[in-house]
């Protein structure tokens, strides 16, 4: 899929709340965890655990482990009444191991508004909160998260406030994601 090793948060509700079917299903085909704590994530397991921050809400944790399996973790889940509300987003987190964060905070500040009308373009809607943009270094909670991402994570964390969980749109952001990293480091 890529040169660069990414991890995929998806977030989502189970219409109806039950959740047990969707968590053995993942659990036995792909060995997933099952974790109460927000804050936990795995590198080499897929992780599902509750989200806090929506009504009823559960996250999956793709690692760079099972992003080629995308499609059909995205077909396994479609059996499942996946639904979605506005606060419902998608996170794709690159490894930053190799990624010059000042070139890229440089870039994505000088072209925060084309990169934006092009994830509009893309279906890929940015936060409803435009006016925090990236230059606010504090603020985690913008279309490009970078110096938290990296802080925290060691990652460049791309928020798109519209989680899915159809294969082509998650690889449309994803594609969006690296092109900007690639131009950043040009």
């Amino acid at each position: 899929m890529t040169k660069y090793k990414l991890g995929i948060e998806l977030e989502f509700i189970v219409e109806g709340g039950s959740y047990l079917p969707l968590l053995t299903y993942f659990n036995n085909k792909y060995n997933a965890i099952f974790s109460m704590d927000y804050k936990y994530s795995s590198l080499t397991d897929i992780v599902l655990k509750p989200d806090p921050t929506i009504k009823g809400g559960l996250e999956i944790n793709i690692p760079p482990t099972y992003t080629d399996k995308l499609e059909d973790i995205c077909e396994d889940l479609n059996q499942f009444n996946i639904i979605f509300d506005d606060k419902c987003a998608m996170h794709i987190h690159v490894d930053a191991a190799n990624i010059d964060i000042g070139k890229l905070y440089n870039y994505y500040k000088d072209n925060e508004s084309s990169i934006l009308q092009e994830a509009k373009k893309l279906n890929l809607l940015p936060p409803v909160s435009l006016n925090s943009s990236v230059t606010n270094i504090k603020f985690k909670y913008t279309n490009m998260n970078i110096w938290q991402a990296y802080i925290q994570h060691g990652t460049v964390e791309h928020r798109i406030y519209k989680s899915t969980i159809n294969s082509e749109l998650i690889s449309l952001a994803i594609k969006q994601t690296i092109e900007v990293i690639e131009k950043s480091q040009s």
